[in-house]
This record gives C-alpha cells, sequence and structure tokens, in this order.
C-alpha cells in the first residue's frame, strides 16, 4: 500500500493511505480503513487542524525539532507561541517575556 505517515504529538505517528492526505494536507475522511489508529486518530487530528493546529509531515516535523528525533520539543514555535499568548504580570503591570524568559522556560522543559 502507498502510505504516508502523520505526526500525531511529539513521537507518535499513524500510517495512513497517501490519498487520505490532499494536496493542501488536509484529511480526506471518505477513504474508508479499518485500522483503529485511523478510525480514532484521524478524526482526532481532522478536528485539531479544524480548530487551528497545523499538520506538519514527517520531514518538517524533524527539521522543526533540529533534525533530532530525541527531541521532543519544536523550540522556534514554542518559541514563537510563548512570544505571542505569554505576559508576566508584575504590580499591576503586563510584560511581555523577554528572550531571557523564554530561555529559561525552555531548560525548565529540557532539564527536569
Amino acid at each position: 500500500m502507498n502510505t504516508a505517515k502523520i505526526v500525531i504529538n511529539f513521537n507518535k505517528t499513524i500510517v495512513v493511505p497517501k490519498n487520505a492526505i490532499n494536496k493542501d494536507k488536509s484529511i480526506d475522511m471518505n477513504t474508508p480503513s479499518f485500522i483503529e489508529d485511523h478510525i480514532a486518530q484521524l478524526p482526532a487530528l481532522k478536528l485539531l487542524m479544524n480548530i487551528g493546529w497545523q499538520y506538519l509531515t514527517p520531514d518538517e516535523a524533524l527539521e522543526a525539532r533540529g533534525n533530532r528525533t530525541s527531541n521532543v520539543l519544536l523550540e522556534d514555535i514554542l518559541k514563537e507561541q510563548l512570544r505571542k499568548i505569554n505576559k508576566i504580570e508584575y504590580k499591576q503591570k503586563e510584560f511581555e517575556f523577554t528572550d531571557a524568559n523564554i530561555s529559561d522556560l525552555l531548560k525548565s522543559f529540557t532539564h527536569f
């Protein structure tokens, strides 16, 4: 079978028929499959994409991991999102995350 891998989260991937992935990276839910991963995970993946999550091909995911399969964080994307959605409140004022804040947070994620 001609298949493609879909990265679900961090190290989880599923294999689906290539014809189930459209050119715009949307998922064709009309492609029949009786494999449990497909029945449960493809609808979840489609839902996540519908609420704004972006599908990454395995090559894109590996690149976002710094070409290290052991790296579970997509650091550039995480840095961008931390900068975009997080603020620090101090003495009733809001401050954006600084590069130092983001670096410290990334270190805390990677050095438990």
